[in-house]
């Protein structure tokens, strides 16, 4: 099973951080889909799920790491908002569009003329797993490196002003990182809200969500707005999320 460019490329370029003798190995199913392998008769030969899990990961480390070095001791609202525009879905399937890693994924037929692997799910899930066969291949540099090479030129040269995102936005991060850790979406069950405020008072409100992991997490500002009391505890919310990533 051949690496097909234009990964073979990426591979050959920073050859010199691949110190695993099965490095070619480790990129080669990083573009191989659990569906390829089964039409190929191969229903026991590794695919990109596994490293995709992991990639997730080592990305979210070093994308954090990177975003400290740049901004140390900076607020967490705006660098979560930052880090998020870099490895959520959309970014990352950018990423991959730009270098044309789909012309290196081994495929199932099916999964190739409904166009399912072009799509921002499939598109991120192989980014995130060529960083986990990076840094099988070469450690902690070896991830560096490749993310460096994908995304280096990504990364703000500012952090976001807190008023640029929306509350929708900060919401919809939420919802996405949840779905990603634990497979499931927030339901209207895990939010709660307190009013704030006597009668003779425009009403104050203040937001709780509770994670499936059982944490609970109150929005740090109250808000005369619903949407925006629950962006608070979403913001919140997300912080403690990407901090387990990381």
């Amino acid at each position: 099973m051949p690496l097909r460019p234009p990964v073979s490329d990426l591979f050959e370029s920073l050859a010199h951080h691949w110190t695993n003798p099965d490095a070619r190995h480790l990129f080669e199913v990083a573009m191989t889909r659990k569906a390829w392998n089964q039409e190929s008769g191969r229903k026991d030969s590794p695919h990109h799920e596994p490293l995709e899990w992991l990639g997730d990961r080592v990305l979210g480390a070093v994308v954090a790491q990177e975003l400290w070095r740049r901004f140390s001791h900076a607020d967490p609202g705006p660098m979560t908002r930052a880090y998020s525009a870099l490895v959520s879905e959309a970014p990352l399937a950018e990423v991959a569009r730009r270098f044309h890693l789909l012309d290196a994924v081994q495929m199932g037929a099916g999964e190739a003329q409904e166009g399912q692997v072009d799509r921002e799910g499939a598109l991120s899930d192989h980014v995130e797993a060529l960083v986990a066969a990076a840094f099988l291949s070469g450690g902690w540099p070896g991830a560096e490196a490749l993310i460096d090479r994908l995304m280096g030129d990504a990364y703000p040269a500012e952090l976001p002003d807190g008023d640029t995102a929306s509350d929708k936005d900060v919401t919809s991060r939420l919802n996405e990182a949840v779905q990603r850790r634990w497979r499931r979406n927030l339901t209207k069950g895990d939010w709660t809200f307190e009013r704030e405020g006597g009668p003779d008072h425009a009403p104050i409100f203040r937001c709780t969500v509770v994670l499936p992991d059982g944490s609970v997490h109150p929005g740090e500002t109250a808000s005369s707005q619903k949407r925006s009391a629950k962006a608070a505890a979403a913001s919140v919310a997300l912080a403690h999320i990407l901090a387990g990533q990381v």
